[in-house]
């Protein structure tokens, strides 16, 4: 069984889940196209759905879009449309660039606009319970009724005292967040029993998972700079709504992709959109760059590097293998060891790095040696292991 870094406890732990795993991912927000960034943590949950399907498990993974939001509003306003028209824009954008990504089909693709009501409920809950309050129209949820605030992000709650968030002279605590913003802005806004305006981005998630799962899941994925504020703030909701912290078992990070020496974001404009690359590039080749990089681990993307994998990439896409009538146990036991190992990196929290080594060590060895029939198969089976655990060369390799 696989073994991941839970960043919530600080350890590499064994998985123990049911047959059905529940995974949610922290997607995109819709107002521009997904980068090399968005597409690391979407391509660690593919391999995940991957490995559950090889086992005989069954899963599904949740990726919400963020379609409500003030980045969407100012790009919208910008461009003179409504932020509906922009985030419809980029939410079809985005299903283009999945059929192309050839990624496993059990995916639930959700906005979170379609859990308003659910968003609404939640807050008068909260509203009731003094565990969120007004000032004006906006309503903030009041993070120092938590018990565990911190305890994912690794903050002491005097660290996080001290953090100003969303500040408003009237706030509780500097630290609360806006589980419901006003905004009058007709183009924008939700008429809603609450007033006019939209759902505060955590409490978006939030009602999400509320709804797909109950609050009750097994693996929360995501880009580690999510942890605080937005990961933990979703964690408090769910120790407030249901009385349970934390509400997924484990929680698997992906590092920064860089560009430039920057973090790539939207903010620093310096993205490499997913798009752009493949118009260039095999999709193939992208997957192996980035998972020959330890996914917990920040990397700088580089346009030499890729190149690189590319070349690889057509390297391990035709076996030439040299035939024998003569039995060869050797052979045959050396190609098992390369495709147990393979599995036991790849179960070893997800060390892709080493998994495309022996993948590159298991052609080399088999076009240095000659084959019966019996490796000859064997082969083919470590091929389609490989490509069905990684989404690399599926159905597009050739031996000959």
């Amino acid at each position: 069984m696989l073994k991941i870094y839970n960043r919530f406890s600080g350890k590499k732990e064994k998985l123990k889940v049911s047959k059905d795993v529940k995974i949610f991912v922290c997607g995109p927000t819709l107002y521009d196209q997904i980068h090399v960034g968005n597409f690391r943590v979407i391509l660690y949950t593919d391999i995940l759905l991957r490995y559950f399907n090889f086992i005989g498990f069954n899963s599904l993974a949740i990726l919400n879009l963020t379609d409500m939001d003030v980045k969407i509003i100012e790009k919208a306003n910008s461009e003179g449309k409504s932020s509906k028209e922009v985030s419809e824009y980029y939410y079809n954008f985005l299903l283009e660039d999945f059929k192309k990504l050839n990624l496993f089909n059990l995916y639930k693709i959700v906005k979170t606009s379609q859990y308003i009501s659910d968003s609404i409920n939640i807050i008068n809950f909260l509203l009731e319970r003094d565990l969120a309050y007004r000032i004006d129209k906006d309503i903030y949820c009041d993070l120092s009724k938590s018990k565990y605030l911190g305890k994912l992000s690794g903050l002491s709650f005097e660290e996080i005292r001290k953090r100003i968030y969303e500040p408003h002279p009237l706030k509780r605590n500097d630290f609360d967040f806006r589980l419901w913003i006003n905004l009058q802005d007709e183009k924008h806004s939700l008429n809603t029993e609450l007033g006019k305006g939209i759902v505060g981005w955590h409490l978006q998630d939030f009602s999400v998972i509320s709804k797909e799962f109950n609050g009750n899941y097994d693996i929360h994925v995501g880009a580690k700079e999510l942890i605080y504020p937005h990961h933990e703030f979703i964690m408090s909701l769910g120790e407030y709504y249901y009385n349970k912290y934390p509400i997924a078992k484990y929680f698997l990070y992906t590092g920064l992709v860089k560009y430039k020496g920057e973090k790539m974001s939207k903010s620093f404009k310096n993205c490499i959109y997913i798009n752009d690359l493949l118009n260039e590039y095999d999709v193939d080749s992208l997957k192996l760059y980035i998972l020959s990089k330890k996914y917990k681990k920040d990397f700088e993307f580089d346009f030499n590097s890729l190149k690189y994998f590319n070349k690889l990439k057509e390297y391990l896409k035709n076996i030439k293998i040299n035939k024998t009538n003569l039995e060869n146990k050797k052979v045959f036991n050396k190609l098992k060891e390369y495709i147990f190992n393979f599995i036991k990196y790849f179960e070893d929290d997800l060390n892709t790095s080493k998994c495309i080594e022996t993948w590159i060590d298991f052609k080399r060895f088999i076009e240095s040696e000659n084959l019966d029939d019996n490796s000859t198969e064997l082969v083919k089976i470590g091929y389609k292991i490989f490509s069905k655990l990684t989404g690399i060369l599926e159905n597009r390799f050739s031996i000959e």
